[in-house]
């Protein structure tokens, strides 16, 4: 698959789900999606920004979102922060944790938003993370 084609879809759903919560009491500004991505032969996360920006995932865009609700498909508020140790260094994220922040009417349907909660490693990872912010992490790109 052409991934400039991926990076455009991803783009769109992005665009889609804020214009779907524009006048939420919450209005989204910012979006993204977290995704395995192969780098020289090594598996990692990759992201994909609302501005159409596919990178890899490090530690200093995971420790700016530790100030961020990340609602997940807009819908289920998580904390997304590094999974399984200090964030010190400059080498790939091993692993992700995403914690759900409010159990409360976190009913089947909602679960179903997101089927990974957890620790999770790149290979674990069993959809793409799309999540909303209410606005642009410092750090992070366009």
């Amino acid at each position: 698959m052409d991934p400039d084609a991926v990076v455009s879809r991803v783009q769109a759903t992005l665009g889609d789900l804020i214009e779907e919560f524009r006048n939420e009491e919450r209005p989204y500004l910012y979006g993204f999606a977290i995704h395995p991505r192969l780098d020289d032969g090594q598996l990692g996360f990759g992201v994909i920004t609302i501005g159409g920006e596919s990178l890899p995932l490090t530690r200093a865009m995971i420790d700016a979102l530790g100030s961020h609700i990340c609602w997940i498909y807009g819908e289920l508020p998580a904390q997304v922060t590094l999974g399984g140790g200090p964030s010190a260094g400059d080498g790939p994220v091993p692993c992700i944790e995403v914690s759900v922040l409010n159990e409360r009417g976190f009913d089947p349907q909602t679960r179903a938003l997101y089927a990974t909660l957890g620790t999770v490693t790149p290979g674990e990872l069993k959809e793409v993370l799309v999540a909303l912010t209410t606005e642009r992490p410092d750090g992070w790109p366009q």
